[in-house]
């Protein structure tokens, strides 16, 4: 069976099984006097039982308890397992386990919750993984890129330094403003001009509060919206509508985004990469200040991503282990290495397959040496030959290993030129011609 991914970016959790999107639930909760509903189904009701609801419990995970707990909610820790045990049960019966892809902004205490939940739950989780890696991984990375996402109530920006791996360097929370509010802006604008020209406030009763919202973020959502949108709203027996448009919504959060952009110029410098994720495409008007940014290359990702990147690196990295980890560093595949024009080839950064490792004065073939080499190495990591004649190396948990002067956290093709450093040895790869 397959492993299932979940991405925990509170917008919109996804769950997907070998690069299918099976199911998509935003991080919203609606606490019924005899019953819990989370995801889509809670959604739908979140402007119809609005003190009811709740969507910060991934945002303030914790075990505190919440003002009005209930014997079956005692605190957002429960919250977040009841989703959590949602999500598994919709693909329990196609895969045999789940990683889980968590934002950048989760801390250690936020993992430790959330790996307890899933023991408790006898959720099979296998794996944990930052998310801004695994997404930016999905694109060439040259150097050093920043990758920009939003969650419900916050926007962070995350390194993503690429060299011998592809590693997370650190996470800034940017603003805290998310989609959740963005959504209440453009609401807020919208419900203007319905007063202005329908002397009508959708905003005044809640079935038409949910109704506005409904076809907002249906039209926001869209990749390919209008830049203008009819929104109509019926009450009682009387339908109302206005024309919106996106520069009126970029209005209503103009102010929102030079936070955004000085943040962004201040921590990248200029001359990176930006990666924008497709949840940041949400915020009106956010390209135009982008293209602001100077020597920056921006790309935008599609939704797709993230789980293209997994099912790329599934096999490799996520099957046979033999604890949870939480991965914050993943191989190059060589298609992502970007040399800038002109530029000579680094060691680490040859295309040249290896057919040797030097040891000493010795080059010892890596086909017809191998069973010499893997005693040389020692037990602390596997060299094997791939069926396309790459070596590669994989560490054994808790040992240490550096490849071209850094720890080798995770299984790696080797290009001539890499310096491979264990038990105080060192062994260098090259090609025979």
């Amino acid at each position: 069976m397959s492993l299932a991914l979940i991405e925990l970016n509170d917008a919109e959790i996804t769950v997907s099984i070998d690069g299918d999107l099976v199911s998509r639930h935003p991080g919203t909760a609606v606490i019924l006097p005899q019953n819990l509903i989370t995801g889509q189904q809670a959604h739908k009701l979140a402007r119809l039982q609005p003190r009811l609801r709740k969507n910060r419990f991934w945002d303030q995970l914790s075990t505190e308890p919440m003002p009005d707990a209930t014997a079956l909610i005692r605190h957002h820790a429960d919250l977040a397992f009841k989703q959590l045990e949602a999500l598994w049960n919709e693909v329990s019966h196609r895969a045999d386990g789940i990683i889980i892809a968590l934002p950048s902004s989760f801390s250690k205490d936020d993992l430790g919750l959330i790996l307890g939940m899933c023991q408790a739950g006898q959720i099979p989780v296998r794996s944990m993984v930052d998310l801004a890696l695994l997404t930016a991984s999905s694109v060439p990375i040259h150097n050093t890129a920043f990758y920009l996402d939003i969650s419900l109530h916050r926007t962070v920006l995350t390194e993503i330094r690429a060299g011998v791996a592809l590693t997370r360097g650190e996470s800034h929370a940017l603003s805290d403003s998310g989609l959740f509010r963005i959504m209440e802006r453009c609401a807020n604008a919208l419900a203007d001009q319905f007063i202005q020209t329908n002397r009508f406030d959708p905003l005044h009763e809640a079935n038409t509060e949910q109704v506005l919202f409904d076809q907002l973020e249906g039209w926001l959502n869209d990749p390919d919206r209008n830049t203008e949108q009819l929104i109509s709203v019926q009450m009682q027996q009387t339908s109302y509508s206005c024309t919106a448009t996106l520069e009126q919504l970029s209005t209503a959060c103009s102010d929102l985004y030079p936070t955004l952009i000085q943040g962004i110029r201040n921590l990248s410098q200029g001359n990176n990469q930006l990666l924008v994720s497709h949840r940041m495409m949400r915020v009106p008007g956010l390209a135009a200040s982008l293209a602001l940014l100077p020597d920056t290359e921006i790309i935008y990702l599609d939704e797709t991503a993230s789980r293209s990147s997994f099912v790329a690196i599934e096999e490799e990295i996520f099957r046979d282990q033999d604890k949870v980890s939480f991965v914050t560093t993943l191989p190059v595949q060589r298609r992502q290495i970007k040399r800038p024009e002109g530029a000579d080839a680094a060691p680490g950064d040859k295309s040249d397959q290896a057919t040797h490792m030097l040891s000493g004065h010795v080059a010892y073939s890596l086909v017809k040496s191998l069973p010499q080499l893997k005693k040389l190495l020692g037990t602390q990591i596997n060299l094997e030959v791939t069926d396309q004649g790459d070596a590669r190396l994989t560490p054994v948990q808790g040992t240490a290993v550096r490849l071209n002067k850094q720890p080798l956290i995770t299984s790696s093709i080797l290009n001539a030129g890499d310096i491979v450093e264990t038990n105080g040895q060192t062994y260098i790869l090259i090609t025979a011609r």
